[in-house]
Order: structure tokens, then sequence, then C-alpha cells
């Protein structure tokens, strides 16, 4: 209870503060994503010096906008995902594949060889004995 008093006081001055102060110029606090990500809305709204009941007047919008810009995103033309896997694909996929590939023609020509040599000397019986 005590801390929603405490908030409902804050924000109340807050409001005044806000509305008595839209024609001076007040200096803009800004908040880190780091920073706010540890505090709660109200004192978000407080730092930021808004009021989250009414938001804000046609004239801190736009004094706003003029100090920060628009709320904005730079999106600058990605490379398309078929690509991302394909290049992700030919680091690990790709290597693997190659050595079992050797690893299996090694195998291979191992067998070739015994049979080539079994063969001959099936031959050269076959000679001998004819």
């Amino acid at each position: 209870m005590a801390i929603k008093a405490e908030y409902m006081r804050a924000n109340m001055f807050q409001s005044e503060k806000f509305r008595s102060s839209e024609s001076e110029a007040m200096t803009m606090r800004c908040l880190r994503s780091s920073e706010a990500a540890q505090l709660s809305y109200p004192d978000i709204a407080l730092q930021l010096e808004v009021d989250i009941h009414t938001g804000l007047s046609e004239y801190e919008v736009g004094r706003r906008r003029m100090n920060h810009g628009y709320n904005e995103f730079d999106i600058t033309a990605d490379e398309p995902l078929w690509k991302k896997y394909l290049g992700q694909a030919c680091f690990t996929v790709i290597p693997l594949i190659a050595c079992g590939l050797d690893v299996r023609l090694i195998i291979w020509v191992m067998q070739l060889a015994t049979f080539a040599f079994y063969l001959l000397i099936c031959w050269c019986a076959f000679l001998i004995v004819f």
C-alpha cells in the first residue's frame, strides 16, 4: 500500500511538474535498455518525465522528436535465409561429408587391393596346376 501511495504522490507531482514546464526548455533524460530493464515502469516514467495517464503533450512530442528523431529502425538489406543456411552448411556439414567419403574411398581401395591380391594368387595357382 505504501508503495502505491508513494507512486500516486510521485505521479501527481510529476504531472503538475510536467504541465508547468511545457513552456520552458528542460533537459531530457535518456535511459539505456540495460538501465530500463532493472526499473519498474513507474520509475521509468518518472525518470523520463512522462505522465503515464495523460501521455505527452503535442509540444513535448515535437520537442523530443527534434532531440531524438523518429522512433525508427535502420533496415538494411540482409542476405536471404537460404544463403545463410548454405554458408553454415559449407563450414560444418560439407567437410564432414568429405572426410566420410575419403574414409570410404580408402576402405574401398583396400578391399579392391585385397580382392586383386586374392585374384592374383588364384591366377598363379591356376597357372601352376595347368
